[in-house]
């Protein structure tokens, strides 16, 4: 999950060139039957997505009419395998998604789309949209992005697969200068697991951040804690930094 911050005494309004149209973002997944106990596994696989919607329209009709979004920069664009790629059967996803909502204040349009897809017992790999430039932020002015999944099919010890954790929480997110905030991020989980956040990282052969890794793309003495809570303190007015963080559900202390 990805998040981007502003700090400010305001709610201004920025300017945005047209390929800097991306306000974050989340993927997860659950099985569309809790109850199955073998091969093939259906999964639906769920990617949240914020916009600039002076770049990525979403209108009140759109989201009436769950149309999809009409982006040219967005046709391309897919959700892929990133890691354990060769052992699983998966399908390359499009990211164009439907309007669910829009925000004139923030400039904004909330996206999302749903897809199934058949997977086999004892698959553990990642997916990952992996695109950018975010816009210019304060910590780098043509950050890229990355956000990851990762998807096991490791029986637990109940004999059930397990459905993936989620997080509730929109972008932007704007908090007053030089104040320190504290953020309670909303998670839940089908299962009923422990659910936990860390940052993302680029360790274990894959990247979750790109080029906004915690805790150097933020301001000094940003911490995020195990149960979510984010605390950051405002820089200047005009700064701007994105949030990048794993949310995990743990089960007899193995994260999945």
């Amino acid at each position: 999950m990805s998040l981007l911050f502003r700090k400010l005494v305001f709610f201004g309004i920025i300017s945005t060139i047209t390929s800097d149209y991306f306000y974050g973002g989340s993927i997860t997944w659950r099985l569309a039957d809790p109850l199955v106990t073998g091969s093939p596994i259906s999964v639906i696989v769920t990617q949240t997505y914020t916009f600039y919607s002076s770049s990525v329209e979403c209108t009140d009709l759109m989201i009436a009419s769950n149309a999809q979004v009409n982006y040219s920069g967005l046709v391309t664009k897919q959700l892929q395998c990133v890691l354990n790629c060769r052992s699983v059967s998966f399908s390359n996803i499009n990211v164009i998604p439907n309007c669910i909502g829009n925000s004139g204040t923030f400039d904004s349009s909330i996206t999302q789309r749903l897809d199934r897809i058949s997977l086999t017992d004892g698959d553990d790999f990642s997916i990952a949209y992996q695109d950018g430039p975010w816009q210019s932020l304060t910590t780098n002015s043509k950050a890229s992005w990355s956000l990851v999944s990762r998807i096991n099919l490791t029986k637990r010890p109940n004999g059930l697969y397990n459905n993936a954790p989620f997080a509730t929480m929109m972008s932007p997110i704007y908090v007053m200068e030089s104040q320190k905030a504290n953020i309670l991020i909303p998670t839940a989980d089908i299962d009923n697991d422990d659910v936990r956040c860390r940052w993302a990282d680029s360790t274990n052969g894959i990247d979750e951040c790109a080029d906004v890794c915690p805790p150097g793309s933020l301001p000094s003495g940003t911490t995020i804690y195990p149960n979510c809570t984010l605390i950051i303190t405002g820089g200047a007015a005009s700064d701007w930094y994105v949030v990048a963080i794993m949310v995990s559900n743990i089960i007899d202390t193995y994260e999945v």
